[in-house]
């Protein structure tokens, strides 16, 4: 996608009908999400690992 420029492509049924549109906007948007929501949850393990130190 990147080589050719493509930022959307068409989502297809088994019948070939069109289902919807995938943008890259989109995938980076719940990309960045789900990395926002996994470094949270290392530091809260992290701050969980120095109050468990003796």
């Amino acid at each position: 996608m990147r080589t050719k420029g493509i930022r959307r492509l068409p989502v297809v049924n088994d019948e070939g009908g069109l289902e919807g549109i995938l943008a890259i906007d989109d995938v980076l948007e719940l990309l960045s999400e789900e990395l926002s929501l996994l470094a949270k949850a290392a530091i809260r393990g992290q701050e969980q690992e120095i109050k468990l130190r003796p």
